[in-house]
């Protein structure tokens, strides 16, 4: 699914009016007419309506809307915050006054009160805002939120940013209704939970309007998963061989989810290294993985005498998953970087190992797969966390860019990126916040990655599985469910 930002309507909006000679005022009016069907459709004519709306052509959409309600005798009372700014808005007031429309201009001694509502249409602001909506707008905002009346929001729920989903005071919608095309902060948090149900309405853009935009983000459903095909006449090798390196002596539970997961999705062979002393940890936890033993090891890790055993390893694997319960040290720092140096396997650096590159970034090679959390995030860029998560899709994108990597940025709503095409991912639920989560996603996209080989939309397909497999759980189990539970209810 295309999604879109503020700057790419903008763009849309430019090409519409000089290479397909549509004007602004006409989308305004088939954006309007198409909220006013969905609504009708869907309340019953004694409601009574609220249409708030700012200055700009957001709240020219809702005027529209208005319009089209009044004129099919729908109780409508339109209130107006600050004068039109642009022409269209102003074009589509001065239509109101002319049907002595019941409009109300808000200012801070009429402030009105909501709750007398049945609906309120909310066409404050626009997708481009930045930051806190400020004085009056956010006296409204909060006056609107506080009323108990089904809030339709056009576009986006205003003070929330179309592009980056934050948010500081915004409206809570039950339902948005979005323009066009999807926008890109209605899948980012905050702006996911302010938009409540999200339908998009036709306004007869051209088809191939985004043909003209570069860049596009995309939001990944079901319709984009890559199931990996089976073969009647196959063995074990045809599926890919998963090799997995990490464990310390008391955190081998993470190293077998990552195994189990692989299995979970079809891959044929799983293979996990083990320091000498504690083969048999895995063993029992994982009977049908085949269980490396490396013998220059410690008793409870690897040891700097290890490297050469663990980069023999990872020959002839289809992928390597290293770093679950690898530890944070000076050891698990060289092995990371030897690995990344010496390995001919694709990689993919979950947890600990994503510590150990931060120290060598320069070790990454093309293809190789990071899936951080945001904390994680933090050893990459040295940024903090909160600049990150106000960030996530541009921070990404310029990270997997500059190092030439597919960069997964877990979280409610997964960034993957190569730098160039970026997916959102769209599953999941938050019973899936529990310890070794993240151990089974590495699992999963290695599983898929060792039968499909890397790329993309294997890595955001594998994201997608988790985040559904996880939501199957959760419905099973509640909020008692655990990491091995996602492994359980993937479905294929």
């Amino acid at each position: 699914m295309n999604i879109v930002s503020s700057e790419n309507i903008k763009e849309i909006d430019r090409i519409c009016e000089e290479k397909y000679n549509i004007p602004t005022l006409i989308l305004m009016e088939n954006a309007g007419k198409s909220i006013f069907s969905h609504i009708s459709s869907n309340i019953d004519i004694n409601k009574n309506i609220a249409v708030v709306c700012g200055k700009g052509n957001n709240g020219g959409d809702g005027l529209v809307c208005a319009r089209h309600l009044i004129n099919n005798n729908y109780n409508v009372t339109i209130y107006l915050l600050g004068e039109p700014s642009t022409k269209d808005c102003k074009t589509n007031l001065s239509i109101l006054e002319s049907i002595k429309a019941k409009i109300i201009f808000i200012t801070k001694d009429n402030l009105p009160n909501f709750k007398e509502y049945d609906i309120i249409i909310d066409a404050l602001l626009g997708i481009g805002i930045k930051g806190a909506p400020k004085d009056l707008f956010s006296k409204v905002i909060n006056a609107i939120n506080s009323a108990s009346s089904y809030i339709y929001s056009i576009d986006i729920p205003s003070g929330i940013n179309g592009t980056t989903g934050e948010g500081v005071i915004f409206i809570k919608a039950n339902e948005t209704l979005t323009l066009g095309y999807p926008k890109i902060g209605s899948f980012v948090f905050p702006g996911r939970e302010a938009c409540g149900k999200v339908t998009t309405l036709d306004i007869s853009l051209p088809k191939d309007i985004l043909d003209n935009i570069e860049s596009l983000t995309h939001a990944f459903t079901k319709e984009d998963f890559q199931k990996p095909e089976r073969f009647a006449n196959s063995h074990k090798g045809t599926y890919g061989h998963v090799g997995i390196i990490g464990g310390l002596a008391y955190m081998t539970g993470a190293a077998t989810l990552t195994g189990l997961a692989s299995y979970g999705v079809g891959c044929g062979y799983v293979s996990i290294a083990s320091p000498i002393h504690y083969m048999s940890s895995f063993s029992n936890k994982l009977t049908e993985a085949v269980i490396t033993p490396i013998y220059k090891s410690n008793e409870d890790s690897y040891s700097q005498a290890s490297i050469p055993e663990l980069i023999s390893f990872t020959k002839s694997k289809s992928v390597v998953v290293l770093g679950p319960g690898l530890g944070k040290n000076e050891t698990s720092i060289d092995i990371v970087s030897n690995i990344c140096n010496n390995s001919q396997s694709p990689l993919i650096l979950d947890a600990d190992a994503i510590y150990g590159i931060s120290y060598n970034l320069d070790k990454l090679k093309p293809n190789t797969v990071l899936t951080p959390h945001p904390k994680e995030m933090t050893y990459l860029t040295g940024l903090n966390i909160g600049d990150i998560q106000k960030n996530r899709i541009k921070i990404a994108k310029e990270f997997a860019k500059k190092y030439n990597i597919i960069l997964v940025l877990k979280g409610a709503d997964t960034v993957t990126t190569d730098g160039k095409e970026v997916y959102i991912n769209t599953s999941g639920s938050d019973g899936m916040a529990t310890a070794g989560s993240g151990d089974v996603l590495s699992g999963i996209i290695a599983g898929l990655i060792a039968q499909k080989g890397v790329s993309l939309k294997t890595v955001a397909s594998a994201v997608w599985l988790h985040g559904k497999a996880g939501e199957e759980a959760q419905k099973a189990l509640g909020f008692g469910m655990r990491a091995s539970n996602i492994i359980e209810y993937i479905k294929l």
